[in-house]
């Protein structure tokens, strides 16, 4: 480059020379110019040249930089991949052992990869193994148990609220006091599945079915259960069902087995419309406000044996006050001895204060509401209104 800035000033030097000599011939006062001009010419297309081939060597030592760095990401997460897996190995080696403390802590293990922000993929697998250890296992000691259900309910969380959600299949899982509250469980598999005293307050059980199923001190509250099938057994003492959906729900009875045990049981504010309940125990239950149009209470047992010969059911009489202060009660489907007797109370006691119709509404809370449908998935999604009577 220096030899073509020489050869520039020497030109330009010259065709001064030239000038100032009085050379006033046009090419030889020309001559020197012209090639002044091409050295220019010449030494800033070798500097364009060179500063083209700098760009392009750090452009590529860039993309081996780039390549060296992902590559040892790359080892460094199958290395962190191969840890957890490790990891988890020994968490189900624990998991299997006959000391409840080490089953314990394994419990204890498994809630880490959940808080695992880098591993997704271990959330799923930590979920299917609590589910299958809890439906494997069954009851055994109650801290063992608490703590798996403590890993379970929060991978519920992380994975059942997704649209591409996983199937929920609960069968035989013993879950007591498992809280999955506001989670989608829509077609739900709850055959021989524990759930005394869970927490389903305002889940989505659309469409869910099972057979012994038990629900004993158990929240649905404003849960959807619409076309539910609980039958052959369901044990529903004392849970709430207070404005829950329960539209098309069956409870009956299949076969010469025994009826839904529903003694004690809330259905306050709640949507029974089409609900098919025969044979079910419902002493003790509650039914204020409640709507019963088209519900079918063939073969109940409100107290005592369903039928006394000559004297007529024996009756709950809270349970039928209950009843009396519900909605549409006269449009349910009743066997005719125990329509009479409720009828008869009805007339036989015209009190203000006991048979007065409850003003609310089924399901008219502010908090009250259930999705139409359980698709999508999102509860901030528009599909998951609140209907009002």
């Amino acid at each position: 480059m220096a030899a073509y800035l020489v050869t520039v000033v020497a030109g330009l030097v010259a065709s001064a020379w030239v000038i100032l000599r009085g050379n006033n011939t046009a090419l030889a006062a020309l001559t020197p110019l012209i090639v002044a001009i091409g050295g220019l010419a010449a030494g800033m297309y070798q500097l364009n040249t060179q500063r083209a081939a700098r760009a392009d060597e750090q452009v590529k030592e860039r993309q081996e930089r780039a390549t060296r760095e992902k590559a040892a990401v790359r080892e460094k997460e199958q290395e962190r991949i191969r840890r957890f897996d490790t990891r988890f190995a020994e968490v189900v080696t624990a998991a299997k052992a006959r000391d409840a403390g080490s089953r314990a802590g394994a419990a204890a293990e498994l809630i880490s990869f959940l808080r695992e922000p880098n591993a997704p993929h271990f959330r799923e697998q930590t979920y299917r193994f609590a589910l299958s250890y809890l439906q494997l296992c069954g009851p055994e000691e109650p801290a063992v148990t608490h703590a798996f259900v403590q890993v379970f309910q929060l991978a519920a969380r992380q994975l059942l609220l997704e649209p591409d959600r996983l199937a929920v299949d609960f069968a035989w899982a013993h879950l007591p006091k498992v809280d999955l509250s506001d989670l989608e469980l829509a077609e739900a598999d709850l055959t021989d599945t524990e759930l005394g005293r869970a927490d389903l307050t305002g889940c989505c059980l659309w469409r869910a079915r099972g057979e012994r199923t038990v629900l004993e001190g158990a929240s649905l509250r404003r849960a959807n259960l619409d076309e539910v099938v609980l039958v052959g057994g369901l044990r529903a003492r004392g849970a709430d069902f207070s404005f829950a959906n329960l539209t098309a729900a069956r409870f009956a009875s299949r076969g010469g087995s025994a009826g839904a045990d529903l003694r004690d049981a809330s259905f306050t504010g709640a949507r029974l419309q089409g609900a098919i309940l025969n044979r079910a125990d419902l002493r003790s239950a509650r039914f204020e406000g409640a709507n019963l149009k088209g519900t079918s209470f063939f073969g109940i047992r409100l107290a005592g044996k369903p039928t006394e010969a000559g004297r007529g059911p024996l009756l709950d009489e809270a349970t039928c006050y209950s009843i009396l202060r519900s909605h549409n009660w006269r449009e349910a489907f009743w066997e005719p001895d125990v329509f009479a007797a409720l009828r008869a109370l009805q007339e036989n006691t015209r009190r203000a204060h006991r048979l007065r119709t409850s003003k609310r509404k089924p399901s008219d809370l502010p908090a009250a509401h259930y999705r139409r449908h359980p698709y999508p998935h999102h509860r901030n999604h528009p599909s998951r209104s609140r209907i009002v009577s």
